[in-house]
């Protein structure tokens, strides 16, 4: 029996196209993987590297703040201030680093816990206070005194708002005056900081969360972003919240989190 010799695949066969460009594509995704496990590596490495002397400075400059009696030059203990404000706030910067490579991997797992979100929001000030009184700017603050629960990761958000804090107070004017509010918003708890003196640019309201283009000088696309505000998107969306900013003339500058409310807790009846 005579068998018929099948014709050569054409170069124009479209499903030869297809494959070779499929193939293609894997060998593309494969590279972005390697690409990507190597940056990982890279900053678990620098960060790991970092944290040890960052922690010794740190550790020894708030003993040393402890240590400075009354008498001491008010110099000395400004500079020191400064020295544990700053440690302080590059300690963030780097975990920012690697919370933000692992959220971006998939790799982060929340643990929710019932908080009363006004004591973050006093913890996260707390933890800002040596940097604005550097500047001597002034927070004003309206915090509800009844609890305002939220079911969240207490570590994660606690990161989001030291940074909504952080950020404000880094743009903020010498001696300048910030208005912090938290307050229930419908079935959303929302913390709000205002900078009314801050004015931003509308092309930049629209894009200070989302990571920007970096040019050969190291120097951000767009003046004025922050890396914790892209951490700061993320740990929202995943608790099935959002971050806005907005600004103009009226208001300033605001920037607002919206987390859920945690369920009420039913009571028995006697």
């Amino acid at each position: 029996m005579k068998h018929e010799r099948s014709e050569p695949v054409s170069e124009n066969d479209p499903n030869e196209e297809l494959r070779r460009t499929r193939r293609e594509l894997d060998k593309v995704k494969a590279r972005l993987e390697r690409l990507q496990r190597r940056k990982s590596s890279l900053l678990a490495m620098a960060a790991h590297d970092l944290r040890t002397p960052l922690a010794v400075i740190q550790g020894y400059s708030q003993l040393l703040d402890m240590a400075l009696a009354a008498e001491t030059d008010p110099t000395i203990r400004e500079y020191v201030a400064t020295i544990v404000a700053h440690t302080d706030a590059l300690r963030h910067g780097i975990e920012n680093l690697v919370a933000l490579d692992q959220m971006e991997r998939g790799e982060v797992e929340l643990s929710p816990t019932r908080c009363d979100l006004n004591e973050l929001v006093r913890q996260a000030l707390a933890q800002v206070e040596g940097l604005m009184t550097i500047k001597s700017v002034e927070a004003e603050t309206e915090i509800p005194a009844e609890p305002l629960w939220v079911m969240v990761d207490e570590h994660h958000v606690g990161r989001v708002l030291y940074s909504l804090f952080a950020h404000t107070e880094k743009y903020a004017r010498e001696r300048g005056r910030l208005f912090i509010t938290v307050r229930r918003a419908d079935d959303m708890a929302q913390v709000t900081t205002r900078d009314p003196n801050r004015l931003l640019p509308a092309e930049m309201a629209g894009r200070v969360f989302d990571l920007v283009e970096v040019s050969r000088d190291g120097r951000a696309a767009l003046r004025g972003t922050d890396l914790g505000l892209v951490v700061a998107r993320h740990v929202a969306e995943a608790h099935d919240g959002r971050v806005t900013a907005e600004s103009d003339a009226a208001i300033g500058t605001r920037f607002t989190l919206y987390l859920p409310l945690a369920p009420e807790i039913e009571t028995a009846n006697d």
